[in-house]
């Protein structure tokens, strides 16, 4: 797991200067969270391709995650992910591993696009 230091403050600044920015800022946690599924996508097991077709992401103005499976049409994703000691499942663990590959591109796109943020808040804090 990746964590923004000051998104907290960011967010607060974005209120007090320009409540629009909000959707923003899910943009670009949606972004970044779109750079860690790309390197999840080659590390997801295939068997039928339904895990693989699963994986997506979500994304708020306040985080943004990888996700992959569902109750209804993938329902062993995290038994696939995680493991399952009790019946000697071994997880394969493509989540965590496909974020850590790409967590230099994802901190690289959170900072140019929270450095734009700030220089925008500061502006129209200006009124330039």
């Amino acid at each position: 797991m990746l964590r923004v230091e000051n998104l907290r403050e960011l967010q607060r600044r974005i209120r007090v200067v320009d409540k629009g920015l909000g959707p923003k800022l899910r943009l670009t946690n949606k972004s970044a969270a779109e750079v860690a599924k790309t390197g999840v996508d080659p590390l997801v097991p295939v068997k039928s391709g339904r895990l693989a077709n699963s994986v997506g992401v979500v994304a708020s103005q306040t985080s943004a995650a990888v996700k992959a499976g569902s109750a209804a049409r993938v329902p062993y994703a995290g038994v696939i992910n995680f493991g399952w000691p009790a019946h000697n499942i071994e997880g394969a663990h493509f989540l965590e591993k496909g974020v850590a590959a790409r967590e230099r591109e994802i901190r690289e796109k959170y900072d140019v696009e929270i450095r734009q943020f700030l220089d925008l808040i500061d502006t129209k804090r200006i009124g330039r």
